[in-house]
């Protein structure tokens, strides 16, 4: 179903410089957190503790909220794209993947390091039975366990995190794909792996019942009274409780807001 395969210089430069993935080994100036470590009630509350002081959150719930939104980020966004551009995938195993912080900072900068680069592309003629296994282990075997822990922890709700989630997907091949000077074989595999993974996918690929993104994709309101047409969120992900100046999302149900793109504080 598939072959082992590796990443050319291009094609890793380009996920290092945007999505923060890294393979060096942890310097003195970082702290290293394990994603396993986040489905471990004692070590996640012990991260959430820390997280909520670092941004200031008035609750935990809210701090849970905002790192589901980084964690999709650095685990979901560049698994995705480098099955749709690259036509490969790589191991996020809960074991494969590891957290990085600057320690002692102020600011919340993180980087995702790869413990190895196990890179893989499907066979001929195999690549849906491959892209099923690509989204089960992002999904059902990497986040959704981090999300439920998250709920048990903190009592957020797990609608918020996956819509959290799910805005990482929708800008990824809505914009970030969307920019990206593609051929021909890219903007279709865009378009099929899109649709596939919001609207077709059934709910085991994800650890769940039914498809967690299709409500949130199929139901969306657009206000055309932006700048550019903006899909209004299901939920609220509390960024305004955080952020600076109490600023909105954009995309927030709340309120319409000036700053913010529906994703919070992500920059690294």
């Amino acid at each position: 179903m598939s072959l082992i395969c590796q990443f050319n210089s291009d094609e890793f430069s380009y996920l290092n410089e945007h999505f923060q993935i890294m393979m060096d080994d942890s310097d003195d100036s970082m702290d290293s957190f394990s994603s396993r470590n986040f489905i471990d009630e004692v070590k996640c509350n012990t991260y959430i503790n820390w997280l909520t002081k670092l941004l200031k959150s008035p609750s935990r719930a809210i701090t849970a909220s905002q790192f589901s939104k980084k964690y999709a980020f650095l685990v979901v966004a560049p698994s995705l794209y480098a099955m749709t551009m690259y036509n490969k995938s790589f191991d996020v195993a809960l074991d494969s993947c590891s957290i990085e912080s600057k320690r002692n900072s102020t600011i919340w900068k993180t980087k995702l390091r790869l413990n190895h680069l196990y890179v893989t592309e499907p066979l001929y003629k195999k690549r849906n039975q491959w892209r099923d296994l690509v989204i089960t282990n992002i999904f059902a075997n990497n986040i959704e366990p981090i999300l439920r822990m998250l709920h048990k922890v903190t009592g957020i709700s797990k609608d918020i995190l996956w819509e959290n989630t799910a805005i990482r997907v929708f800008s990824l091949y809505e914009k970030r794909i969307g920019k990206v000077d593609c051929n021909y074989q890219q903007r279709e595999r865009c378009q099929e792996d899109f649709d596939y993974i919001v609207n077709q996918a059934p709910g085991h690929l994800f650890g769940e019942h039914e498809n967690p993104f299709q409500k949130f994709y199929g139901s969306r309101t657009i206000d055309l009274s932006k700048k550019a047409p903006t899909r209004i969120r299901e939920t609220c992900c509390y960024y305004y409780k955080v952020s600076k100046n109490g600023n909105y999302c954009k995309a927030c149900p709340k309120d319409s807001g000036e700053a913010g793109d529906g994703s919070g504080p992500v920059k690294n």
